[in-house]
């Protein structure tokens, strides 16, 4: 995800010429919204009060907590947190309006089953399920 962030955002323009995007590109599906900042401070917050962190300190707990620790309160799938100037527009947008570093070379790829372990992170009875277009579409 990082490094189409890095190609979307106008904060990086100049930064780099070139760019190889494999896996977990910000293009995520359509029709969802992006993370917005009440949603990631809501978030932040709950992961501050799972890690037992003081509501007047916990900014500065979260900066100090054990990666290991956070990660058992944190979601399989992070999106980033959009329209902010990192990244002002949802990637899509973006794209139908070129407003993006158009000026770089950029390779892009996937592995093949490269979804497999992270569906099944997320969708635990996925071997299970009769997928269709329908509910695929859901």
């Amino acid at each position: 995800m990082s490094v189409s962030t890095l190609v979307l955002s106008p904060l990086s323009r100049g930064l780099f010429r070139r760019a190889i995007m494999s896996s977990g590109a910000i293009f995520h599906y359509k029709g969802r919204e992006g993370v917005n900042k009440s949603d990631a401070l809501i978030a932040s917050k709950s992961l501050a009060e799972n890690l037992n962190c003081s509501q007047n300190e916990w900014l500065e707990c979260l900066r100090r907590a054990d990666v290991k620790e956070m990660i058992k309160y944190t979601p399989v799938v992070q999106m980033p947190l959009e329209g902010d100037q990192v990244l002002p527009l949802l990637a899509q947008n973006a794209f139908k309006e070129h407003k993006y570093n158009q000026d770089l070379d950029i390779i892009g790829g996937v592995v093949q089953n490269e979804g497999t372990s992270l569906a099944s992170m997320v969708l635990p009875d996925i071997q299970h399920m009769n997928m269709t277009e329908e509910l695929f579409m859901e």
